[in-house]
């Protein structure tokens, strides 16, 4: 199974437990599990939180996995849907560069990465990612969480656009661009 047809369908479960008022809040790739017939499953919702029932969790309570929690997550602030959606950049930046982009030592390092350290560019670990992929897992990446995707349909649909398009075409696309910017600049 490639990592974009995983990320598509962690996409759609995460989509259905937005859908339903659920934030799930601990989401990371030990979360995900491929069963026997390829069908991804998202699990372990010990930590979900509902969006429709007010008084469930206390704000100010740090509940996850450093290595896949939101900024506003580690700083013990509310959360909404975006914050699943920073950790399903994670698992994207995972997927497709094999690796996580904050670790250390310690969980309040790490922690404090999210909260302040832009990730290395995953072109920069795997050359083979497109320039859209990279720029979708950015985007999920944002610190902020008004410059994230705002539903994660959003994010899958970008995803299915840039899958569906060679990556060279990215690449032709965005040369072109700057062989125009750079005439107009001369």
């Amino acid at each position: 199974m490639k990592a974009w047809q995983i990320a598509e369908q962690i996409c759609d479960g995460l989509d259905a437990a937005h859908r339903g008022g659920i934030i799930h809040r601990d989401l990371k790739s030990q979360n995900i599990i491929i069963n026997t017939a390829g069908q991804i499953k998202i699990i372990d919702f010990g930590l979900a939180h509902t969006t429709q029932m007010e008084g469930l969790t206390a704000t100010g309570l740090i509940m996850g996995t450093p290595e896949y929690m939101a900024p506003e997550q580690v700083a013990g602030k509310r959360v909404d849907e975006r914050a699943d959606i920073y950790s399903l950049g994670i698992i994207l930046y995972e997927l497709f560069t094999g690796k996580v982009p904050f670790t250390g030592d310690s969980a309040i390092g790490v922690g404090f990465m999210q909260m302040k350290e832009d990730p290395k560019p995953p072109r920069e670990i795997n050359s083979q990612i497109s320039a859209e992929i990279e720029r979708i897992i950015l985007k999920a990446l944002q610190k902020e969480p008004s410059r994230r995707y705002s539903a994660v349909s959003e994010l899958k649909s970008d995803l299915g656009y840039a899958i569906s398009r060679p990556a060279d075409l990215y690449q032709e696309k965005s040369e072109r661009k700057e062989l125009e910017s750079s005439k107009i600049r001369n």
